[in-house]
């Protein structure tokens, strides 16, 4: 266990913000489970992995070392959705849509322990 407490985080989103997030936990010296859709029809890297190319080619950068991008595992919601019961804290980053927040918590509050964070980046839907 690190100095935070904090054994397993998990960012659900790999967007700007997401991402972003993933990368200053992995500065942090944590490892980070790092969620999003699956690679669309033909693409050959999913959303998350695609992030993970973002931040190591990102000027300025947003890793401290391009060996952190390492620290960051990448997955989808719908094969690894069950690796999130063993977080500790969870990070939500997904699309600013009411619907698809409230359906991601249906599915966090029946996968989750019970003393898991969950946090929320939203920046135009109160909570």
């Amino acid at each position: 266990m690190s100095d935070s407490g904090f054994r397993t985080i998990a960012v659900i989103g790999a967007g700007t913000m997401g991402s972003g997030i993933a990368a200053q936990i992995a500065n942090a010296g944590h490892q980070v489970l790092l969620l999003d859709l699956p690679a669309r029809a033909g693409a050959d890297k999913s959303p998350a992995e695609l992030a993970i190319d973002r931040l190591i080619a990102s000027d300025p950068p947003q890793l401290m070392h391009k060996r952190n991008a390492g620290s960051i595992i990448t997955g989808t919601i719908d094969d690894d959705f069950a690796r999130l019961a063993d977080c500790d804290w969870i990070i939500e980053a997904v699309v600013e849509r009411l619907d698809i927040k409230k359906d991601l918590y249906a599915r966090l509050h029946a996968t989750i322990g019970p003393d898991c964070i969950v946090s929320s980046n939203t920046s135009t839907i109160p909570i």
